[in-house]
């Protein structure tokens, strides 16, 4: 693994109206929905509300377990989430705290399993690529191959990851193979690097090329051991972040925005049960990125799927 060195530069940003991350969507139920489920193929079992889906890319085999809301569908199709595990984890996991949220909305979370319990962050299609996995799902989705019969949204199509999995949603927002297939993504203690030997991802990070086609919603703990935040609540905690935070600097500054990121409010409910800021680029900006901290979070941060859910499902592309 290597870190590649921060490029700093300066720029000006618009402000993301707190509304947003509050917003609501009204889901007007159809009369009828289709009930297929996805297509179990081979050695994929799942339990619970979770079906499994096994496909091949690249010539491996690979699966996803997906959790279909009992909701109606809205008018305008089931919105998509796709959920990215943490390391050693696993996509068959039980996020009922996730699903409280998101059957409210009709929703449908896709849990993409890792091979090995874990993610590659290549861009150049060597070693596990874990990049085109996710675009031939979200690929297949959308033709209705995968999850067939069911009433798709195309324009609301997010993603989610926890830890090395925020590390990958990251990876998916810069990429340029994955850049547009999300309207907004959240990753949760997660933070971004190019892995060693990468040329492709090096170049896109020391060539300005971080600009993101998603919105984006990042959340850490800034006392985490075990990611490094990409900044620590300042003193006051309303004062604006300098210091180039990484990734959002890098991605704020592609956008023609500012690298400093300034105090928006402090979030109720807090998350983990400590004081949770939310931050923006200071300024005027085109592209919306939110980083909110929670002071003396550590790396399991929780509470933090009401507002990120509010937030995912305001968007669209």
């Amino acid at each position: 693994m290597s870190t590649l060195p921060l490029r700093r530069h300066r720029a000006a940003l618009i402000g993301v109206a707190l509304a947003a991350v509050l917003a609501t969507v009204a889901c007007e139920p159809l009369p009828t929905d289709a009930t297929q489920e996805p297509t179990v193929v081979g050695n994929c079992t799942a339990s619970g509300t979770r079906t499994c889906t096994q496909l091949t890319v690249g010539g491996t085999a690979r699966k996803f377990y997906t959790h279909r809301s009992p909701q109606l569908s809205p008018v305008t199709g089931r919105p998509v989430v796709l959920f990215f595990h943490g390391d050693g984890g696993t996509g068959a996991a039980n996020l009922a705290s996730l699903y409280a949220r998101t059957d409210l909305d009709g929703a449908i979370v896709v849990q993409m399993d890792g091979l090995s319990n874990t993610w590659s962050f290549y861009m150049d299609g060597t070693h596990v690529d874990d990049v085109a996995f996710t675009k031939a799902v979200v690929d297949g989705i959308k033709a209705g191959t995968l999850l067939t019969g069911l009433h798709i949204d195309p324009h609301r199509i997010y993603a989610i990851g926890n830890s090395r999995g925020g590390f990958m949603v990251n990876t998916l927002t810069v990429d340029s193979r994955s850049a547009g297939l999300f309207a907004a993504v959240a990753p949760v203690a997660g933070n971004f690097y190019c892995e060693t030997g990468d040329a492709v991802c090096t170049a896109r990070v020391n060539g300005n090329g971080m600009a993101i086609s998603s919105a984006l919603v990042s959340v850490n703990g800034d006392a985490d051991p075990v990611v490094s935040p990409p900044a620590v609540v300042p003193t006051p905690p309303t004062a604006t972040i300098t210091g180039w935070p990484w990734p959002h600097a890098s991605m704020s500054y592609a956008h023609g925005c500012a690298t400093n990121f300034a105090h928006v409010v402090e979030l109720t409910p807090s998350m983990s049960g400590k004081p949770t800021y939310l931050y923006r680029p200071a300024g005027a900006c085109s592209h919306e990125l939110l980083m909110v901290l929670v002071k003396g979070g550590g790396h399991g941060v929780s509470g933090w799927e009401t507002p990120v859910w509010n937030w995912l499902r305001s968007h669209s592309n």
